[in-house]
């Protein structure tokens, strides 16, 4: 599915269960639960998926 912005992102990623989406991490709210990866959540150093 492709949405508009990274808030319909959230927000539809928060209405349907077991939906995954790659957000911003900004963009992120209470409404979703963050998921890590190699045991690291974003901002913290060694994250996958830290954009340049």
């Amino acid at each position: 599915m492709i949405v508009e912005s990274d808030e319909d992102l959230v927000n539809k990623v928060a209405s349907i269960p077991g939906a995954v989406g790659v957000v911003d991490v900004y963009a992120i709210n209470s409404s979703v639960s963050v998921v890590k990866l190699a045991g690291k959540l974003p901002l913290e150093p060694g994250y996958l998926l830290h954009g340049n």
